[in-house]
C-alpha cells in the first residue's frame, strides 16, 4: 500500500501485454470496434520507441493481417512504420 496523506493505494508492479500475434493453444479475443486497428498500430510504434522492438513490430505487422478491412490509411501508416523501424515480415 502507498500512502497518499489520508489515502491509501494499492501498489501492484505488474504490466501485462497480451498480444494476438503468438501461436497459441488459447484462443484470445481480438478487438472489432472502428479504432482497433489505429490503436494496435500506435501501441506497436509505443512498444518499438520504448526499446520492445519485437513485440511492437508484431503489433505494427500485424494490423492488416488482423484488420484486413481497415481503412486504407491505418494499413499505409503500419506500413510506413514497420519499413520505417526495420521490422521483419514474419508469419504470425
Amino acid at each position: 500500500m502507498l500512502n497518499s496523506g489520508s489515502s491509501r493505494f494499492p501498489v501492484t508492479g505488474r504490466l501485462i501485454f497480451i498480444t494476438p500475434f503468438k501461436s497459441s493453444k488459447r484462443a484470445i479475443a481480438i478487438p472489432k470496434g472502428k479504432k482497433a486497428p489505429i490503436n494496435l498500430l500506435k501501441l506497436g510504434v509505443s512498444m518499438v520507441q520504448i526499446g520492445e522492438k519485437d513485440q511492437g513490430c508484431k503489433m505494427i505487422n500485424g494490423v492488416e493481417l488482423q484488420y484486413p478491412n481497415a481503412n486504407q490509411s491505418v494499413i499505409q501508416k503500419a506500413k510506413y512504420e514497420s519499413k520505417k523501424f526495420e521490422c521483419i515480415k514474419q508469419d504470425s
